[in-house]
């Protein structure tokens, strides 16, 4: 069947294995610092120490399985990215979940979104419309990047709250947050806050807070 397809028969793969395997021996270890791309080829990559397999070569270049590998440390190169204009619509949250919605960071042994006092991106123009909860949400929106204009429209919210807090990595700035929750009906208990070193800039219209419902603020969170 390999031979029909075109695929390789199990002992040229294994034998393929066995050379990736030999070099990665072999190659040193990348530094955290490193990025490695394919030559020519145009990726845009985050600010981050890629937790890859792919042996980094001593010298500059280097040809593994007929690709050419370069090497960049320490040349001041940066790459970043954010989400911008985005806009969620007639969603229904009929499932128990932590979080809806999530802005954030990756910062453990597996993966890191951002390295330490780099320009951080931020998110910016972020609309959630007619977004109904339904099930047991703790976070509505939990935030621990850069966030600019947020807007929460003609949403019904229980239980959820609006947590914005911090990614506990140096070097990140947070502007002030401009956060609009109109049209809304809140069920329950909801809570916005922010953590030390954050500020949210509240705008409140036209919503519904029901008689046993109530809307609470924590933190630098400014009504305007």
């Amino acid at each position: 069947a390999s031979k029909l397809l075109g695929l390789p028969s199990a002992a040229l793969t294994e034998e393929l294995e066995a050379v990736r395997k030999k070099a990665a021996l072999a190659a040193p270890r990348r530094q955290s610092t490193d990025a490695v791309v394919p030559q020519d080829e145009d990726i845009d990559l985050p600010i981050s120490d890629l937790d890859s397999e792919v042996p980094i070569p001593a010298v500059a270049e280097a040809v593994l399985d007929g690709i050419t590998w370069v090497m960049t440390q320490n040349e001041n190169v940066s790459h970043n990215c954010g989400c911008r204009n985005i806009h969620f619509k007639d969603i229904y949250l009929e499932k128990r979940r932590p979080t809806a919605f999530a802005f954030h960071f990756d910062n453990d042994i597996y993966s890191h979104s951002y390295y330490p006092h780099a320009d951080a991106p931020v998110q910016d123009g972020i609309t959630f419309e007619n977004v109904q909860v339904k099930a047991d949400v703790k976070y509505f929106i939990r935030a621990t990047t850069p966030v600019g204009n947020v807007k929460v429209l003609n949403s019904t919210l229980n239980n959820s709250s609006m947590r914005f807090a911090d990614r506990g990595v140096e070097g990140i700035y947070y502007p002030p947050v401009e956060l609009t929750i109109s049209g809304c009906t809140v069920r329950g208990k909801c809570d916005v806050s922010a953590v030390e070193g954050r500020r949210v800039d509240l705008i409140l219209s036209g919503n519904n807070i029901a008689e046993s419902a109530e809307l609470t603020f924590g933190g630098d969170v400014l009504k305007k």
